[in-house]
């Protein structure tokens, strides 16, 4: 495999600050650990670092919450990039280690970037090397962008064209390892305002797929068209509640600088988070299916490890949620 050693894997993820993306990772890997913990499947996070990183925001959100109130740039940011590491114990005969690397939102930005070389290009290798894609998506901006008429603001606070470089940079890399199945996730998050299924009032759901799909068109390209060059390549849309118990209340902003959202909390102010499972399946499927494949191509002989794969691909298909679509 591309990742090196044939039981460790990379997912890379890209976005500008402020999207979200550790609440995204947060959400997904708590959801992991809480619904992994008493299946043939099992998932829990390595070394003190990563743990760390997943308690210090799930307590900044809950701290927010208790307050009554909610503020996404309250919360700590990715400043450096950074690695959650964890472990997923696929029955008895498979141990893999996963790396997830937080890209920070900063380097997307030409004049952010580190001026240490070599920090960024191993990040970039990195990505490039990557089984899995993560493009966080805030759901926010972009509804209130059309809602509002500011379109072209929405592009620069995006980042969309530095986003397709990177997204160009995953997909050759993928292109290069054919054999190996790819995904990409288009996860828009914050979403509880357009979802009328946990909480929310409204059913903006079909709107705001619209939307994403619209608005990243041009980034989305490189993978779009990976699929064509990788047949097992898939890219899902598969939006979250990293939150839940959250409303808009109000947005402004200051043309291409800013835009600023008040939020109210519904009771009970307890976190809520829906889609998270959705995203955390896809992983699962997708990692059984490139450790299967990467035996096959090893000539592995069939063994007790390949039969439980089998076993564990036929069980494990996820059954795709109402908000998850293939793009």
């Amino acid at each position: 495999m591309a990742q090196g050693s044939a039981d460790h894997f990379r997912i890379g993820m890209l976005a500008p600050s402020g999207f979200g993306k550790t609440s995204l990772v947060t959400a997904i890997l708590q959801e992991a650990l809480f619904a992994t913990a008493s299946r043939e499947l099992s998932m829990r996070a390595i070394g003190q670092s990563t743990q760390g990183r997943l308690d210090r925001n799930r307590a900044q959100l809950e701290a927010q919450l208790l307050n009554g109130k909610f503020d996404a740039r309250a919360l700590s940011g990715t400043r450096d990039a950074f690695d959650f590491q964890v472990q997923i114990e696929y029955g008895e005969q498979n141990v893999i280690s996963v790396l997830l690397r937080d890209f920070p939102g900063t380097w997307i930005s030409e004049q952010d970037r580190p001026t240490t070389r070599p920090l960024l290009e191993s990040t970039r290798i990195f990505i490039g090397n990557a089984t899995i894609l993560l493009v966080p998506v805030d759901a926010v901006l972009v509804m209130e962008s059309v809602r509002t008429g500011r379109v072209g603001d929405f592009a620069k606070l995006a980042a969309l064209d530095q986003l397709k470089k990177e997204a160009l940079r995953w997909a050759a890399g993928r292109t290069r390892n054919a054999a190996e199945p790819a995904l990409a996730l288009i996860c828009p998050i914050k979403c509880e305002s357009y979802f009328a299924d946990n909480g929310g009032t409204q059913d903006q759901a079909d709107a705001l797929r619209a939307a994403v799909v619209a608005f990243y068109a041009d980034a989305l390209r490189p993978l779009l068209e990976l699929k064509s060059a990788v047949p097992s390549a898939r890219v899902l849309y598969a939006p979250v509640d990293t939150i839940g118990c959250v409303e808009l209340a109000r947005v402004r902003g200051s043309g291409q600088e800013d835009m600023l959202e008040s939020y109210v909390v519904r009771e009970p102010s307890k976190l809520s988070r829906v889609g998270a499972d959705d995203v955390m399946w896809a992983i699962h499927h997708h990692l059984l299916r490139v450790l299967r494949t990467s035996l096959d191509a090893e000539g592995a002989p069939a063994s007790a490890r390949t039969a439980e794969l089998d076993q564990l691909l036929r069980r494990a298909a996820p059954v795709p949620g109402p908000r998850v679509r293939e793009l």
